[in-house]
């Protein structure tokens, strides 16, 4: 009786203790997502390097762009603007390995320039890794996340 107990509860056990990790993992990314918008619309480089890997290194076709670069291209990309207010939605996590997770996310950003406001629509791919108990950012969805984008109306 006691082992027929043992073999019913052990799974359950297991299976919950797993979904309470990914449940955790789950909260900690989305976190560091939310801290991401917030640096975004903030225009604060240092809150969004805080969800960046410190090893971060990503090649483009002629370079390998490191934290520095990275942090180059965030201040590059916000001080342009003067208001940014980002709405993201369809946050989908996949966890694709022991410490590796995929997130997609629908992003729209409202973009301000002096009296003329603009929109801009993206979905964004972000990798994350898990190091140390911590989930940080591996790979940024675009390093240049506005290029090509036409400002104004029309």
């Amino acid at each position: 009786m006691r082992k027929r107990l043992l073999s019913i509860f052990f799974p359950l056990l297991v299976v919950s203790f797993s979904l309470s990790c990914v449940n955790q993992d789950n909260k900690q990314i989305k976190k560091i997502l939310s801290d991401r918008q917030a640096a975004f619309e903030n225009k604060d480089v240092k809150l969004y390097l805080s969800g960046i890997s410190p090893d971060y290194t990503q090649k483009t076709e002629d370079k390998v762009i490191d934290i520095e670069e990275l942090a180059r291209r965030f201040e590059s990309n916000t001080t342009v603007f003067e208001s940014m207010k980002i709405t993201r939605k369809d946050i989908n996590i996949y966890m694709k390995s022991s410490g590796v997770a995929e997130v997609y996310q629908k992003s729209l950003f409202n973009l301000k320039i002096e009296t003329q406001s603009s929109t801009y629509k993206t979905v964004e791919k972000i990798i994350f890794e898990k190091k140390g108990g911590s989930w940080k950012i591996v790979k940024e969805s675009d390093l240049d996340l506005f290029r090509g984008f036409v400002f104004g109306s029309g």
